[in-house]
């Protein structure tokens, strides 16, 4: 088990020392993506909350200022599209930069013997004992009546 719990820990951290790079860039995109949103979303309510509020006059500050306000919403439109396409990038790029670390050949605990009664062993051994014996008995027979005959 020392050796399932040790080959874990270097695989974690092998993973984690190659992705390092990687993981710091994504995470900087990914809070620059979230900042962006947030942003995004705040001009796009204070937008509209000024539409609402103006939509009859036509003063030429309240266009302005309008105007300036759909800029803003507009810029962070495309910067939060950048952010998000950098974002792919980066996760897309973390992904492939991750390897796969697979165990070929695990370590296996010693295989226990498989204990026989001795009561088994003892017939076994027995009918053993009797039958080598007997084939003794005979191939010494055997051979003694082939030496007399000659």
């Amino acid at each position: 088990f020392i050796c399932k719990i040790l080959y874990e820990k270097l695989s974690d951290y092998y993973v984690k020392k190659t992705i390092e790079k990687q993981k710091f860039t994504y995470d900087i995109i990914k809070s620059k993506y979230d900042s962006l949103e947030f942003a995004l979303s705040t001009a796009q309510f204070q937008l509209a909350k000024f539409e609402d509020k103006n939509q009859r006059l036509f003063s030429k500050v309240d266009k302005l200022k309008g105007l300036k306000l759909n800029q803003e919403v507009q810029k962070l439109g495309l910067m939060y599209g950048e952010a998000a396409k950098n974002l792919e990038i980066a996760d897309f790029s973390l992904r492939n930069k991750t390897p796969f670390v697979q165990e070929i050949d695990a370590p296996l605990l010693p295989i226990k013997g498989k204990k026989d009664s001795l009561f088994k062993g003892l017939i076994i051994g027995g009918f053993l004992g009797a039958f080598l014996s007997s084939l003794f008995i005979i191939s010494r027979k055997i051979f003694r009546d082939t030496m007399a005959e000659s």
